[in-house]
C-alpha cells in the first residue's frame, strides 16, 4: 500500500459535483501518485524536469563563454610562445639585423638592441658589446643604434600610412559639428594633422579623451603670427593669476593619482545653456570659450613662435598646467573651465 497521502477534496471548489464540497459527507480522493504505486507496485520516479527556453539558453551561452574564455587564454598563451619562440630563434640564428632574414623580426629586433643599449649607457658609440666575456655578435652600441634608427623610422612611416589612411577627408568643413562613426583619438588626430592631413571643424573624439577636438581654432593658431602670440602671452598671464587666486579660494585640489577632487566648487552647475557637470579626473579637456580657448592652445604650440619675447614655461608646462585645471562638460560635447562657467553663472 502507497504511503503516499490522499486528497480531502477534489482540486476544485467550484464544479458543483462533488459531495465534500456542496456539504455532504467527508470523502476521500486518491493521490495519483497512490494510484500508479497501488497499480503496479513499483514507485514512481518523476522523470527529469526539463529546461525551458531561458534555461537551454543560458545553458548554451555558459558553454560559449567558457569556450571563448579557453580560447583567449590560449590565444594569449600561443602569442606569448610565438614572442619567445622567435627571440630564442633571433638569437641563436645570431641577432640578424638583417630584415631579409628569414629569423629576423622587428619587434624582437628591436627589444633585443633596447636591452642591449641599456646595459652599457654612458659608452661611447664604438664600444663592443660583450656578454659573458663574448662580444655581442661583434655589433657596437654605434651599430645597434644605426639599425634602431632604422627601425623606428619604419614604425613611423607605417604609422604615417595608417593614419592619412583613416583621417584623410574624413572632417574637411570649417564650423562643422562632426561625430563620426569610428573610434576617433586626440594623439591619432594631431599626429595625422602632422602628417599634412587637413582636418576642420569640432570633432567627437572617443574612448578615454571623449569630448570635443576643435580644429577650427587650431587651424587658426597655425596661421597666427608672432605679435597675436604675443597678445595671448599677456592673456594668459592675467588669466592664471585670477585662476590661482580662485582656486586657492575654493580649496580646489586634485588626489594623488589624478582621480577625484576636493575642494569647495559645486558638482553640477545650471546654465542657460544647460547642466555642466566637473570632471573629476586629470584630463586633456580644454576649455571651449573662445577667447580662452584659443590661449590655451597657442601656449600648448609654442613652437610655432619664432619671437623675441617667449613666455616662462615650455609648450609641455603649460599643457600640464592645463591638463589639472577644473573644467565643467556638458554630456562630454561642451567643455568650460571653473573660472568662465562661474563667471558666466
Amino acid at each position: 500500500m502507497s504511503l503516499r497521502k490522499d486528497y480531502r477534496t477534489c482540486f476544485s471548489s467550484d464544479c458543483g459535483y462533488c459531495i465534500s464540497c456542496i456539504g455532504g459527507d467527508a470523502c476521500s480522493y486518491k493521490n495519483p501518485l497512490s494510484i500508479y504505486e497501488d497499480s503496479t507496485g513499483s514507485e514512481f520516479i518523476h522523470p527529469p524536469t526539463s529546461k525551458t527556453p531561458w534555461e537551454k539558453y543560458r545553458s548554451a551561452m555558459k558553454t560559449v563563454e567558457e569556450a571563448r574564455e579557453w580560447l583567449d587564454q590560449q590565444k594569449k598563451k600561443n602569442l606569448r610562445m610565438d614572442y619567445y619562440d622567435l627571440k630564442e630563434r633571433f638569437i641563436d640564428a645570431g641577432c640578424p639585423l638583417d630584415s631579409s632574414h628569414q629569423a629576423y623580426d622587428m619587434k624582437v629586433a628591436k627589444d633585443v638592441i633596447v636591452g642591449s643599449i641599456l646595459k652599457y649607457p654612458g659608452y661611447s658609440k664604438d664600444f663592443v658589446i660583450v656578454e659573458n666575456g663574448v662580444p655581442f655578435k661583434g655589433h657596437s652600441i654605434g651599430r645597434l643604434l644605426l639599425e634602431y634608427d632604422k627601425i623606428c623610422i619604419k614604425e613611423i612611416e607605417e604609422k604615417r600610412k595608417k593614419l592619412i589612411k583613416k583621417y584623410e577627408g574624413q572632417f574637411t568643413e570649417k564650423g562643422k559639428l562632426y561625430k563620426p562613426d569610428f573610434e576617433v583619438d586626440l594623439f591619432e588626430i594631431t599626429d595625422a594633422r602632422s602628417y599634412g592631413v587637413s582636418i576642420s571643424g569640432q570633432i567627437s573624439l572617443s574612448g578615454d579623451n571623449v569630448g570635443l577636438y576643435n580644429a577650427d581654432i587650431q587651424n587658426e593658431i597655425d596661421e597666427m603670427g608672432d605679435e597675436e602670440f604675443e597678445k595671448y602671452f599677456e592673456i594668459v598671464e592675467g588669466y592664471w593669476k585670477e585662476m590661482s587666486v580662485f582656486l586657492e579660494e575654493k580649496n580646489f585640489r586634485w588626489n594623488p593619482d589624478g582621480k577625484g577632487v576636493h575642494g569647495d566648487l559645486p558638482d553640477k552647475i545650471e546654465t542657460r545653456n544647460g547642466t555642466y557637470t566637473l570632471i573629476d579626473s586629470v584630463g586633456s579637456q580644454m576649455c571651449d570659450e573662445p577667447t580662452c580657448c584659443a590661449m590655451g592652445h597657442c601656449m600648448v604650440n609654442l613652437e610655432k613662435y619664432n619671437g623675441n619675447n617667449p613666455p616662462p614655461m615650455t609648450s609641455e608646462e603649460y599643457a600640464q598646467i592645463f591638463s589639472i585645471l577644473p573644467i565643467y562638460t556638458k554630456e562630454h560635447k561642451h567643455e568650460l573651465c571653473a573660472l568662465c562657467i562661474l563667471k558666466e553663472d
